[in-house]
C-alpha cells in the first residue's frame, strides 16, 4: 500500500502511484530526478525500493531452463543495481 500522498509529488512518484504502472518510465523517472537531486530518504522512496523488489517476485521465468538459473541470474541482477541506483 502506497504511503499519504502529499500535495508535492515527484515525477517518479506520480507515476508508481498511477493505475498499471510502467516499471520502465518510474525508473527513468526516479533516475532523472535523483541525478539532479539529492536523494532524500522519504516514505516515497522507501515505497519505491519495495515496489522494485516486488516487482522481481512477480517475474519468475515459466520456462523450466531459465528458471534452473533464475535466482543466481536475479541475485547478480540485483546486485548490479543496487551499484547502480541511488536510493
Amino acid at each position: 500500500m502506497p504511503p499519504q500522498l502529499g500535495a508535492a509529488l515527484t515525477q517518479c512518484a506520480q507515476l508508481m502511484y498511477a493505475p498499471n504502472p510502467d516499471p520502465g518510465a518510474v525508473a527513468a523517472a526516479y533516475e532523472a530526478y535523483y541525478t539532479a537531486h539529492p536523494v532524500e530518504k522519504n516514505a516515497h522512496t522507501q515505497f519505491y525500493k519495495r515496489w522494485k523488489r516486488e516487482l522481481g517476485h512477480a517475474l519468475v521465468p515459466i520456462d523450466p531452463t531459465q528458471r534452473a538459473t533464475y535466482a543466481q541470474d536475479l541475485r547478480r541482477y540485483l546486485d548490479a543495481s543496487d551499484a547502480t541506483w541511488r536510493w
